[in-house]
C-alpha cells in the first residue's frame, strides 16, 4: 500500500499544471539544503575543538549538555514556523477499501523523510565521533547519549504535528504559548528556575547510565502513537466538509467612500484580511515583525548602515511584502468574476497600492519609538518608508503579473507554501537588496544627511510617477490575463 501511495503522488507531481515551477523550486531547495547540510556537518565536526579551548573545567560534551534545552526550543520553533507537514488528498481514499490506519501510517512515515530531521544528526553525530575519538567517553555512553539526543529531536517532530494543528488555527493560543516559552527562558536566564540545568543533568546521567536512553526513545514511540490516534480519529469525510460558518459582523467602513472608485475594492480587501485564516495569521506576523529592530538597534554601532537600511525596508514594508507577493492570487477564487465587471485593471492596482501606502505609513508610525536608539534610526526608517511607497510598491505589483497559482484562504500562513512559486523567491531580491546597494553607493560619496535626502527624493519621484507605473503594469496584466485565469483554475492540494 505504501508503494501505491508513492506511485500516485509521483503521478500527481508530473500531471500538475505547475510541474515546471514545482520541479524548479525543489531543485533550488535541494541545492540550499545540501549547502546547509555541509555547513552543519562542518560546525559539528569543529565544535569539539572550539569548546575544548573555551573551558578548562568542563568537557565539551558537558558544555553542549548545558545548551541542549535552547537547541531543542530553537528546533521546535523552526519546525513550527517553517516545516511543511506532508499533504495527501485523502478524500478519494476514504471511499475505497483502504483502512484509515494505513493512510495515517503512510502520512507519518512520509513525514520522517524531512530535512528538519537531519538537523540534529548532522550537528551531533560528528561531535559525538570527535568526543569518542579523543577518548573522553567510551563507545556505549556515547551511543546512549546520541540516541537520547536524536530521539528527543524526533519526538519534537511528531509533537510538531499536534502543535501546528492546535496553535495555527488559534493565534491567541499561539501568543500565549510564545509568552510562556519566553517567560521560561527568562527565568532560566535569571537562574530563578533553571530548566536547562535539569536537562543537562539528565543527559549527564545518560552518560553514566546509557540504558536511560530508552526514555527519549519511548517518548518517540508515545508521540507517534498519540499523533496516529489523533489523525485517525479525524480521518472522516464529515471532518473534511465545510461547516456552516456563522455570520461575521463587520463595520460598514463608510469612511472609505471618500476614496471614490477605489473604495469598494479596498473595502473588499479589508474584509478579506479580517475574515480569513491565512490573512489574519499574516497580520499577526506583520505585527511581530515590527519587533525585528530590537535584534539590531541595541548594537547598531556594530552594524553597517546598509544593514540598518535593510531593517528599515523590512519593518516598514513587511505587510506589503507578505500580502503583495500574492497579488492577485488572493482573489484567485473570483478573479474571473473581476474581469466580467466594469472594473478597470488600473483601478484594481490603484486600490492595492493605496492599501500598501496605508500599511507602510502605519508601520512607520509604530516604529517611531525606535528613536530611543538614536536619530539615525528614525531618519533611516522614514526614508526607507518613502522608498517603499515610491519604488517597491510598483515592483511588488509588477511581479504580481507572474502569479498564477491559486491560494486557499482557509489555510494558515505558517508552514504553508501553497501559491508559492519562483516569483515569490525572486521578488525579494530587487525589493530588499537594491535599496541596500543603492544606499551604500550613495553614502560612499556623500554624508549621512545627504544620503537620506537623495534616498527620500528617489521615493518621491517614484510616487510622482505612480500613474505611469500603474498604466504600464496594467498593460502587463492584460497581456498575462489568460495565463493567470488558467492558472487560478488549478486547485493544488
Amino acid at each position: 500500500m505504501f508503494v501505491k501511495f508513492l506511485t500516485l503522488e509521483w503521478k500527481s507531481l508530473f500531471r500538475s499544471a505547475h510541474v515546471g515551477h514545482s520541479i524548479l523550486i525543489k531543485i533550488v531547495l535541494a541545492i540550499f539544503g545540501l549547502l546547509l547540510a555541509f555547513g552543519l556537518w562542518s560546525i559539528g565536526h569543529n565544535m569539539y575543538d572550539i569548546l575544548d579551548e573555551s573551558s578548562d573545567s568542563l568537557f565539551p560534551m558537558q558544555q553542549v549538555n548545558r545548551f541542549l534545552l535552547f537547541y531543542f526550543v530553537a528546533e521546535l520553533g523552526l519546525r513550527f514556523f517553517m516545516q511543511q507537514l506532508p499533504i495527501l488528498n485523502v478524500k478519494p481514499f476514504l471511499i475505497q477499501r483502504i483502512s484509515r490506519s494505513s493512510i495515517t501510517h503512510y502520512l507519518l512515515s512520509k513525514s520522517v523523510f524531512s530535512f528538519y530531521n537531519l538537523l540534529a544528526p548532522l550537528l551531533f553525530i560528528p561531535f559525538a565521533l570527535a568526543c569518542w575519538s579523543v577518548g573522553d567517553y567510551a563507545t556505549v555512553p556515547i551511543l546512549g547519549w546520541l540516541a537520547a539526543v536524536l530521539g528527543t529531536s524526533l519526538s519534537l517532530h511528531f509533537f510538531n504535528f499536534s502543535a501546528q494543528h492546535t496553535l495555527s488555527a488559534n493565534w491567541r493560543l499561539t501568543s500565549v504559548a510564545l509568552i510562556i516559552v519566553a517567560v521560561l527562558i527568562l527565568l532560566d536566564y535569571s537562574h530563578l528556575l533553571s530548566v536547562s540545568d535539569q536537562m543537562a543533568s539528565f543527559f549527564e546521567l545518560i552518560l553514566l547510565r546509557p540504558l536511560l536512553c530508552i526514555l527519549p526513545l519511548a517518548m518517540v514511540a508515545a508521540a507517534y502513537l498519540w499523533i496516529h490516534r489523533s489523525l485517525r480519529q479525524r480521518l472522516y469525510l464529515e471532518s473534511n466538509t465545510n461547516k456552516q460558518k456563522r455570520s461575521i459582523a463587520f463595520a460598514d467602513l463608510r469612511w472609505l467612500d471618500q476614496l471614490g472608485r477605489y473604495a469598494p475594492l479596498i473595502r473588499l480587501d479589508l474584509k478579506l484580511l479580517w475574515r480569513n485564516k491565512r490573512t489574519k495569521t499574516m497580520l499577526v506576523t506583520g505585527i511581530i515583525g515590527l519587533l525585528y529592530g530590537l535584534i539590531f538597534y541595541p548594537n547598531q554601532h556594530a552594524n553597517s548602515q546598509g544593514m540598518l537600511v535593510f531593517v528599515g525596508i523590512f519593518m516598514t514594508g513587511l505587510f506589503m511584502f507578505n500580502f503583495g507577493q500574492f497579488v492577485p492570487a488572493w482573489d484567485s477564487s473570483y478573479y474571473p468574476l473581476i474581469h466580467t465587471q466594469r472594473i478597470g485593471i488600473t483601478d484594481y492596482l490603484g486600490a492595492k497600492s493605496l492599501l500598501f501606502y496605508a500599511s507602510i505609513i502605519l508601520a512607520t508610525i509604530l516604529t517611531i519609538p525606535y528613536l530611543y536608539f538614536g536619530r539615525e534610526i528614525l531618519l533611516i526608517n522614514l526614508v526607507t518608508a518613502v522608498y517603499n511607497i515610491g519604488i517597491n510598491v510598483p515592483i511588488i505589483l509588477f511581479f504580481g503579473t507572474y502569479n498564477k497559482k491559486r491560494v486557499d484562504l482557509d489555510k494558515s500562513q505558517f508552514f504553508n507554501y501553497q501559491g508559492m512559486g519562483a516569483t515569490q523567491w525572486i521578488i525579494m531580491l530587487p525589493a530588499m537588496l537594491i535599496p541596500v546597494l543603492l544606499w551604500s553607493i550613495i553614502h560612499a560619496f556623500v554624508s549621512f544627511e545627504i544620503t537620506c535626502l537623495i534616498f527620500g527624493t528617489i521615493g518621491i519621484i517614484g510616487l510622482c510617477l505612480r500613474a505611469v507605473f500603474l498604466k504600464s503594469i496594467a498593460q502587463r496584466y492584460q497581456a498575462r490575463k489568460y495565463a493567470m485565469l488558467e492558472g487560478f483554475k488549478q486547485v493544488s492540494e
